[in-house]
């Protein structure tokens, strides 16, 4: 690696919280978590309906104030999967969720 480069951990990705619908109760359209570092796991992950290059990770927060609340990530396939790879190989992977500027950025322990 060149110097000064940094490395990017195998399955990490910097995603987007995909759009929240407006019949949700809690709707936080803005940003639906503070800013910060939290420790996941991984609930539920599918292919992304509308863009077959993505995927959508589902985790819930294992600590703080927010524990137990439920995020989606999306995220670039290629990012979390081997080559060939299902989402649903995903469930009960731990990982860290960091939010910087409404932003997510997803690495898992793996």
């Amino acid at each position: 690696m060149p110097e000064g480069a940094v490395s990017t951990p195998r399955f990490a990705c910097s995603g987007r919280f995909p759009p929240v619908s407006t019949t949700d109760e809690d709707r936080t359209p803005d940003a639906p978590l503070a800013d910060g570092r939290y420790d996941v796991f991984v609930v539920d992950a599918h292919g992304d309906e509308a863009d077959a290059g993505r995927l959508i990770a589902e985790v819930t927060l294992l600590e703080g104030e927010a524990k137990g609340f439920v995020l989606a990530v999306g995220c670039s396939s290629s990012e979390l999967l081997d080559a060939g790879g299902d989402p649903i190989d995903l469930l009960g992977e731990t990982g860290v969720l960091t939010v910087d500027r409404g932003a997510p950025h997803l690495r898992l322990d793996r």
